[in-house]
């Protein structure tokens, strides 16, 4: 019983009984019967308007009411009292009294015969308020209680302003401040808009364009296209939205052309290597280079790649496992792949070296033992081949090459020879896939 209860209000909360109250929650009575403290909580409703319906009343939430005289209590509101009725122990009705002018009114509730009002929960005063009504006549939204409340196309104390979507002048999208760009140019254009609180959306196949919340267009580094970019600008706001779409032309400014192919080191790896010219010569630092690579006149490779601030550009390219021949061919990532004046430079081809192996794949050895396995070579290719050698790759720790037996120094062009290789095994040897 919250009545038997004071709450020490510290780090902790804990329960003082009063009186004969006792336990945990000062829920026992240690008695037959123990007093109880009469308190009121809160009432409903808070406020009605000064032209109510007549048979509205207030109740009174709260705990442990005594029924008084008759069940009979006073409600005040400030200096005006109505007649209040008991209905529970923890309800009390009050009549709302007539001609109350607008206003916030210190309200109390006392049981008949008594001169102490009950008090309120943590001893707080409460009021009663008495509103004009919103007049729906007036009231270009919705009227409840005092409020007009508005529909999210208007404003004002009556809704009585209309809220209009934010609205962009059409004629922006004739000026060349905005459909067009210069490639390699910052692109920086701010939207004329009077309203404020609007959200911008864009939507544009322009990679790295983005809108700034005050709505600033802004694309650091534009790269040119033959077909114009799409921009979608949706602007939002609590009106609604309006949408204004426009084309963006930036024309290419640049060509890559492919200066050589190289062997990277000892390996089979290509270096493809290019220089980016730009019109007039007017660099404008690292720019994106498409790299189109097509084997045996089948595409392969289709990637971008970035030059560095002097135009330079570099891909080193892994070949497949066969004899192929290449093709590379450098292009403007904006432009059709044949559309240039400068094709000759910017292709360049080259052919691995038409080399075969044949040879066993299974080879069967006796721990700490040697083993001989024949190496059959073909040269394929147009040119002779010189210096071969094997290597094994791995496992090192488990076989070895101990010696290479080859009657030639080179293999001239459709020819074939033999070379034999000696393995050493190690006596820890098991069931390995070895790869030379």
């Amino acid at each position: 019983r919250s009545s038997a209860v004071t709450i020490i209000r510290h780090y902790l909360r804990v329960c003082v009984c009063r009186g004969d109250w006792i336990g945990a929650a000062c829920d026992i009575c240690a008695r037959n019967k123990c007093d109880a403290l009469s308190v009121a909580l809160f009432i409903l409703p808070p406020a009605v308007g000064v032209h109510r319906e007549d048979g509205t009343v207030v109740t009174v939430y709260g705990n442990d009411f005594p029924t008084a005289q008759s069940d009979r209590y006073i409600c005040l509101y400030g200096s005006t009292a109505t007649s209040g009725r008991y209905i529970t122990s923890t309800r009390i009705q009050c009549e709302i009294p007539h001609s109350m002018l607008p206003g916030r009114y210190l309200f109390n509730v006392i049981p008949y015969g008594s001169e102490r009002a009950l008090p309120f929960v943590d001893r707080r005063t409460t009021h009663f308020t008495f509103y004009i009504e919103c007049d729906p006549s007036r009231c270009a939204g919705f009227c409840i209680g005092p409020t007009c409340v508005c529909p999210l196309s208007r404003s004002g104390i009556l809704c009585e302003q209309m809220k209009f979507p934010p609205n962009i002048d059409r004629e922006i999208i004739n000026n060349d401040k905005l459909t067009k760009a210069i490639e390699g140019q910052p692109y920086n254009i701010k939207i004329p808009l009077q309203q404020k609180n609007v959200i911008f959306n864009l939507q544009s196949d322009a990679e790295g364009m983005h809108v700034t919340s005050d709505g600033i267009i802004t694309w650091t580094q534009p790269i040119g296209r033959e077909q114009p970019y799409k921009i979608d600008l949706t602007l939002d706001s609590q009106a609604g939205e309006s949408v204004i779409s426009w084309n963006l032309t930036v024309v290419p400014t640049y060509s890559p052309i492919i200066t050589r192919v190289t062997n990277v080191g000892e390996t089979n790896k290509r270096a493809i290597q290019g220089v980016v010219q730009f019109i007039d010569q007017k660099s404008f630092g690292q720019v994106p280079v498409r790299l189109q690579i097509s084997r045996n006149k089948i595409l392969s490779e289709d990637v971008i790649v970035r030059s560095d601030k002097n135009g330079r550009f570099e891909y080193i390219h892994i070949p497949n496992d066969e004899a192929s021949s290449y093709m590379a061919m450098a292009i403007h990532p904006g432009q059709a792949v044949y559309n240039s004046t400068n094709d000759a430079y910017r292709f360049a081809n080259w052919s691995d070296v038409g080399f075969e192996v044949e040879y066993d794949e299974l080879l069967e050895v006796t721990r700490g033992a040697s083993s001989s396995a024949v190496y059959h070579l073909r040269n394929n290719g147009d040119v002779p081949l010189a210096g071969c050698w094997i290597q094994i790759i791995t496992p090192r720790d488990k076989i070895y090459v101990d010696k290479v037996e080859q009657g030639f120094e080179s293999i001239g062009t459709n020819e074939s020879k033999d070379m034999r290789v000696m393995f050493a095994i190690s006596s820890t040897l098991d069931t390995v896939i070895a790869t030379l």
